[in-house]
């Protein structure tokens, strides 16, 4: 699948995960691989305005799409899922589910609650238990909603909170328990762990995400690039952070990689459980890197 601005193309891949061939076989968010909308700003069970980023479930052939705003100014927060099983897929599917709006017709936005999203920073899908982490960067939190099939619903409240003590709540804060402008998160399937670029406060966060001990307002167990919970300024050291913005994980060492943006450069931590410790200090460092736009991928 490929992402082309207010629609993504799909192709055919062969037994060797090769295309097929060179043209599309479906389209999702037009009514057909040849039409073009002239209403990019609608939103509809259809239709979206800038479609970029994506999660696949494997487990039920449900596509997780990031629908953005077209300006600034309008509204930047929904998540549309579409289900896109070999044996139904066509051309301009309508999504069977819309995290973040009241329904699949507005584009609400800056609120907060169950429902609400203000802004989309990262996206992660927990395939093994049916999870989405989402996170909220404008209302300093990250949503958890359950989209296991059979209790999946048209516009699902998030059923977990992390960063507020409530779903009504969005202020800035640090500690175990707070966040300012979270941005990329990773879940390590492994281990059950959320990773949190907790850019506001110069740290990365990691909770405990095992669905047993999963709630809201829950504490952090572990903090990366600040001294301990309580600390929340920007520094230059191997220890230390200054707004974290992406970040990439590696299974096969166990390796964290975050990209230092206010530093100009890339710290990997030793993410394995017994080195996860608070304040630990990266292994390995490559700088001098030059600052990435906000929102570019690393």
């Amino acid at each position: 699948m490929a992402s082309h601005g207010s629609r993504i193309a799909v192709y055919q891949l062969d037994e060797h995960g090769e295309l097929a061939h060179r043209t599309a076989d479906y389209v999702i968010g037009e009514p057909s691989l040849y039409g073009r909308r002239n209403s990019p700003g609608f939103a509809s069970r259809r239709e979206g305005s800038i479609m970029s980023g994506f999660a696949y479930d494997n487990v039920h052939h449900r596509l997780f799409v990031r629908d953005r705003a077209v300006n600034a100014w309008q509204p930047d927060g929904r998540i549309l899922v579409f289900d896109v099983h070999p044996d139904r897929m066509e051309n301009g599917p309508e999504a069977i589910a819309v995290f973040g709006q009241p329904d699949f017709e507005s584009r609400v936005g800056g609120g907060v609650g169950p429902r609400s999203i203000a802004s989309l920073r990262g996206t992660v899908l927990d395939e093994k238990n049916q999870r989405l982490f989402l996170s909220d960067g404008d209302n300093n939190r990250i949503l958890v909603w359950d989209v296991a099939p059979e209790r999946l619903t048209e516009t699902p409240d998030a059923m977990v909170v992390l960063g507020q003590t409530s779903f009504e709540t969005k202020s800035k804060s640090s500690g175990p328990r707070g966040l300012n402008a979270p941005d990329s998160i990773y879940y390590d399937v492994t281990h059950d762990r959320l990773f949190v670029s907790d850019t506001g406060n110069h740290r990365v966060l990691v909770f405990d995400a095992r669905p047993e001990r999963l709630k809201s307002g829950m504490a952090a167990f572990a903090v990366l690039g600040q001294p301990d919970f309580d600390g929340a300024e920007p520094g230059i050291a191997r220890d230390r952070l200054a707004r974290p913005s992406h970040l990439a994980y590696g299974n096969t060492y166990q390796r964290l990689f975050v990209a230092d943006r206010g530093n100009r450069r890339i710290l990997v931590f030793d993410a394995s459980p017994e080195k996860l410790l608070p304040g630990a200090r990266a292994t390995f460092s490559a700088s001098r890197i030059s600052t990435p736009a906000p929102g570019a991928t690393i």
